[in-house]
């Protein structure tokens, strides 16, 4: 795969009309949700920042929920650096605003009984602690867990690292792994080089629980706004916020 050079985060993002075009022009190979969770005790999803398990993998977890598989949220950050410089939101109030958005989040999927596991690595320099990351998944992940975490090449930089972490722990333990795109929909162009399109499933996901996981995201409000007191956009762009709200989930299989 290509090296993840010249990523924007920044912008508007690559417009959710292209991509569905494109990917409505692809073969995806389908896969259910419960071949995902084949034989599976437990859902465990590695979240960076509070709202990517609802951007990545939403749909999954409120599948999981309405088929009563226990699930685990992994929050690996707790989002406090999302608004640099702000005078609206001190690091304190966006830890608060956003465990507070998570749990809403959470229940409006109908997982109210989601576990949630804070490690409080610092917002922006997972990479910086990597190793200790990779050592606290392996010692969270059980037998016949499935984990499901962000690709290694999202191109966010706390992404990434939290996807090779989850990558060594879930090889050190045996266990299944799925890699989902989330920052991709916003840098990346139909076709880029850098992301594994071939190896891409998709994941198709009932009306109701794309209505559950719509309704979610609109849960994280500080995320789905713009900051007036610094002029920053909205940290979740219009792209992002309009792949999640599609039909489906793309994953990555191990």
């Amino acid at each position: 795969m290509a090296a993840l050079t010249s990523i924007s985060l920044d912008g508007t993002g690559t417009d959710e009309r292209t991509w569905r075009a494109w990917l409505r022009s692809r073969r995806c190979p389908t896969i259910l949700p419960q071949q995902v969770l084949r034989d599976a005790q437990r859902l465990v999803v590695v979240a960076p920042h509070p709202d990517d398990e609802i951007l990545g993998s939403g749909g999954l977890l409120a599948w999981s929920a309405h088929e009563r598989c226990p699930a685990l949220v992994v929050a690996v950050t707790q989002g406090e650096a999302s608004h640099p410089a702000s005078r609206r939101f001190s690091p304190a109030d966006l830890v608060e605003a956003r465990r507070h958005e998570r749990r809403e989040a959470l229940c409006t999927l109908g997982a109210r009984a989601c576990h949630v596991v804070e490690l409080a690595l610092p917002d922006g320099r997972v990479a910086d602690h990597e190793a200790r990351l990779a050592a606290s998944l392996a010692a969270t992940f059980r037998p016949h867990d499935v984990v499901i975490a962000p690709l290694p090449a999202d191109g966010h930089p706390d992404h990434d690292a939290c996807g090779r972490a989850a990558r060594a722990a879930a090889a050190a333990t045996g266990i299944a792994l799925w890699h989902v795109p989330i920052w991709v929909w916003h840098w990346a162009t139909p076709g880029d080089p850098r992301v594994p399109w071939t190896r891409m499933r998709r994941l198709p996901l009932p009306d109701r629980i794309v209505r559950r996981k719509r309704a979610a995201l609109e849960a994280h409000t500080s995320q789905l706004t713009a900051d007036a007191s610094t002029g920053r956009a909205a940290v979740i762009s219009e792209c992002l916020r309009r792949g999640a709200s599609r039909r489906f989930e793309m994953l990555v299989p191990p």
